[in-house]
């Protein structure tokens, strides 16, 4: 009788173990999507989609252009993707974030808009390519501002904010003016000489914003503020 060798051969035994392991080739690839929608925002934000150029994408993320359409399938689809990881990774963490009165709700949002100037880029770009049609950031958006628009609401339910104001109103205040100088930048020049970069401005209007916040909704004194100081009786005298 033969005997059989059980043995797998050398040979396929180094090709097992030279196979790349699932979970590190799954963080690969989620790692060079990342690096590819980060490149891509930068992209978009130079030059709106039209301008965008996937091969400037592809080379700030150290990709093939061909891996990047294998990812996303078109210049189309990356757009959409890079959109809905800036929504998820930057701006829905900032809009969702909670606050303590109106003034430093705006001022908050200020400091967010100086953190990141690309958002506002791309913002500008999104809004002058603007289509009339609903896509799925703008859903993902409208969800987003109408959560906002609702934590503005349970506010004024508990007095904290004026109630004679339509919260949508209110949202679009602190949205608006955090961004205003940045947007209209010629204004600046125009009005204080000024960029938007300047740090004397950039005190001054989030200075403003604080009391604009104070104006439209007076924070509660706290307890210890209001409460008068006790005079103490000079000594040798008796109450």
């Amino acid at each position: 009788m033969q005997e059989v060798n059980l043995e797998m051969p050398r040979k396929k035994l180094q090709v097992i173990a030279e196979l790349p392991d699932p979970q590190s080739a799954e963080a690969h690839h989620n790692k060079a999507k990342e690096r590819i929608l980060e490149a891509a925002l930068a992209e978009f934000s130079l030059g709106g989609f039209a301008g965008a150029r996937v091969g400037n994408i592809a080379h700030r993320a150290n990709v093939s252009q061909q891996l990047l359409f294998h990812y996303f399938g078109s210049k189309r689809g990356l757009q959409e993707a890079a959109i809905e990881h800036f929504m998820t990774s930057r701006a829905e963490p900032k809009v969702r974030g909670d606050f303590s009165n109106l003034a430093q709700r705006m001022q908050m949002n200020y400091e967010h808009v100086l953190e990141d100037h690309e958002a506002t880029r791309l913002l500008i770009w999104e809004s002058l390519e603007l289509e009339e049609t609903d896509t799925k950031e703008d859903l993902r958006r409208t969800e987003l501002f109408r959560a906002l628009v609702d934590s503005f609401a349970e506010k004024q339910s508990d007095g904290a904010l004026p109630a004679t104001i339509e919260p949508e109103l209110l949202v679009m205040t602190v949205l608006g003016l955090a961004m205003l100088p940045q947007v209209l930048p010629m204004y600046l020049r125009s009005v204080f000489g000024v960029t938007p970069t300047d740090p004397n401005f950039i005190a001054k209007w989030k200075k403003y914003l604080g009391q604009l916040g104070e104006l439209i909704a007076p924070s509660a004194p706290s307890k210890t503020a209001s409460r008068a100081p006790r005079r103490r009786a000079p000594k040798g005298t008796h109450s």
